[in-house]
């Protein structure tokens, strides 16, 4: 989660305990994702905005752009949202998503013109992506002013906008759409955009991404069940917009066209997706994302001390489990080494050299208590440059961190700063625990104060928490002291 220790001998004011990355670069990707469009049908003139998705190939990696340019003869027939400049809309990608999405909404005249077309085309991605097969498509505008609306013609409207299904829910949701006046017998045809392999509509086959309702007359409503498709690894989640499509005769969209479904991994929920600390003076944030078995896959993280720094670390492992390398940018490992179970040494390479080395040991108890750290020299010899002793109490929380220093004489050494948590909090849970080796936590439960003594000063931080009455999850942290006070928010899946 989160590596809190810098080795240098100077005073360190960080109440959130976080080190600050040195690499701004983030982590090349082994592939690029594809980008392509969902397929579109065609929408009235009269009609409610349409969603237009563009599917990723996988789960982005990383956050990034993409431009869509969009062209037609009769741009006033129709605006864009989010709004397009000089023919191309801009959308953001965010990282851990499947899909994103934009908006074209027509607008609706009293002329009777041509159904006309909007053509539609990716122009351009950034770094880590790249356009697939279907780079290109086209959504037709249905003139709606070629004969009268029939008096008794039946609107029809989802009865929500927005749905959450979690995925090993068996049952399934029923989704409502409402009609408004005694329905002819027709069809009502529905389109899903997004990751449909992910649900099944019960009843129904879904061809062509759309879904076929069959309405007898006289009915005043209608209405579908959704059930997801459960697997029992974590796959983070997706989102699908449905919309009508199309309809028989004697139907008319009203003004709820279109409702999206949110599908929750069950592993991933409750799982820490963030952390971010703040104080007068500088800012930090973590967000994780997680592979297929729970661990995680990634951390991105963002600094401001004051200058804006970011970077990705990337997490790999052993066939025991264990963290076997962690990546922090092009060229920048840290590889980890162990025996019977435990992380026995650590290695730091920069672009094919081993800068530093790290020597773990163990407790009794199988608490990390103690670890020496040596830097490579001039020469490309090895020096011990600091040695880490850690105490834990009887639950295996961290109670004291000493920080020494080799001196001139051979096995002496001086202290130059002891670290003490105190007040831990009986039966509370740490979800974002210390961690001097990635991964493995150093804290059960919740300290309630922080002090940092070296250099003469003494230093106390006191820590008060907000939890979710419901869950008992930390939602934030108030660091106080003399010092100054600094806030941290927590977030989850």
């Amino acid at each position: 989660m989160k590596t809190i220790w810098k080795y240098c001998i100077g005073i360190i004011v960080m109440l959130s305990i976080v080190a600050c990355e040195d690499d701004e670069t983030v982590n090349p990707i082994s592939k690029d994702v594809e980008i392509n469009f969902s397929p579109i049908k065609e929408i009235a003139e009269n009609g409610e905005k349409v969603p237009v998705a563009l599917v990723f190939s996988e789960k982005t990696a990383i956050s990034g752009q993409v431009e869509v340019r969009i062209s037609s003869s009769f741009e006033p027939a129709f605006t864009t949202s989010p709004a397009a400049e000089n023919g191309l809309i801009t959308l953001d990608i965010n990282a851990n998503t499947d899909s994103v999405s934009f908006f074209i909404n027509p607008v609706n005249n009293d002329v009777i013109d041509p159904d006309r077309t909007i053509d539609l085309e990716i122009a351009k991605v950034s770094e880590g992506f790249e356009t697939g097969e279907k780079h290109k498509a086209s959504l037709k505008v249905l003139d709606d002013d070629k004969n009268e609306v029939p008096a008794n013609q039946v609107k029809v409207n989802f009865t929500v906008s927005e749905m959450t299904l979690i995925e090993n829910n068996s049952q399934g949701i029923t989704v409502d759409i409402a009609l408004s006046a005694p329905a002819p017998q027709g069809e009502i045809r529905l389109f899903l955009a997004g990751f449909t392999e992910n649900l099944i509509v019960e009843g129904h086959e879904i061809v062509d991404e759309e879904v076929t309702l069959i309405i007898s007359k006289g009915e005043m409503d209608a209405s579908f069940v959704i059930k997801p498709i459960y697997n029992t690894k974590l796959s983070g989640g997706t989102n699908v917009t449905i919309s009508l499509s199309s309809m028989s005769e004697g139907f008319l969209p009203g003004t709820q066209t279109y409702f999206t479904l949110y599908i929750k991994d069950v592993e991933l929920m409750g799982k820490p997706k963030s952390f971010e600390s703040v104080s007068t003076s500088d800012r930090y944030k973590e967000t994780y994302v997680y592979n297929e078995e729970g661990k995680i896959n990634y951390v991105y993280w963002e600094s401001e001390t004051p200058g804006f720094r970011s970077g990705t670390k990337t997490y790999y492992y052993s066939e025991n489990g264990l963290i076997e390398r962690i990546n922090t940018g092009v060229e920048q490992d840290q590889y980890f080494y162990s025996e019977d179970g435990r992380i026995v040494r650590s290695e730091t390479f920069d672009y094919g050299v081993m800068k530093a080395y790290s020597l773990y040991d163990y407790d009794e108890a199988g608490n990390l208590g103690g670890k020496a750290d040596y830097s490579r020299q001039s020469d490309g010899s090895y020096k011990e440059t600091f040695v880490m002793i850690y105490l834990f109490d009887f639950d295996h929380n961290l109670y004291k961190h000493l920080i020494y220093v080799p001196t001139a004489g051979e096995d002496d050494y001086d202290l130059i700063s002891t670290r003490t948590y105190e007040g831990y909090i009986p039966g509370s849970s740490n979800r974002f625990p210390v961690e001097i080796i990635g991964t493995v936590p150093m804290q059960k439960r919740l300290p309630g104060s922080y002090r940092q003594e070296e250099n003469g000063f003494n230093m106390l931080f006191t820590f008060s928490y907000t939890t979710d009455p419901t869950t008992g999850q930390v939602l934030s942290r108030t660091a106080t002291s003399s010092y100054g006070n600094q806030e941290t928010t927590y977030s989850y899946y």
